[in-house]
């Protein structure tokens, strides 16, 4: 039997609340928190330590501005040169990829998560993610 993480990477309905899954939304929760508050904007060292830490593959070369949003982070993955403005929200749990020289302008909003139409599985909380890829 699959776990709700391995549901989720599979892209298949899942339960977002499992232990494991709030556990991995919480540490990235207190890393945004870091990111967005708590460095000040001229520390590009630990900016890019920390986009490091957040992101599943990142390079040296990229760039993202504060306030940045995402659910997990793990599941975002950024090519040469990313850069994303003012408000960038990536709801990953279907997975980001974005390719080389990706330019964001503010507010751009990526969400890969979906819930079900129908009632009843809605009020169950049940959700599933399908990637998205640019570049």
């Amino acid at each position: 039997m699959l776990s709700d993480k391995e549901k989720m990477q599979a892209g298949l309905a899942h339960q977002p609340y499992s232990q494991v899954l709030s556990e991995m939304r919480l540490r990235t929760k207190e890393l945004l928190y870091e990111f967005n508050i708590l460095t000040r904007p001229s520390d590009k060292a630990n900016k890019a330590q920390l986009l490091a830490k957040l992101f599943g593959k990142v390079t040296d070369s990229a760039h993202v501005n504060s306030p940045f949003y995402c659910d997990y982070g793990v599941f975002i993955e950024v090519g040469k040169n990313f850069f994303a403005n003012y408000n960038c929200i990536m709801l990953d749990s279907g997975g980001v990829k974005i390719g080389d020289d990706v330019m964001f302008a503010p507010n751009v909003s990526l969400y890969t998560v979906g819930h079900p139409l129908h009632p009843e599985l809605r009020l169950a909380g049940w959700e599933q993610g399908k990637p998205i890829v640019i570049g």
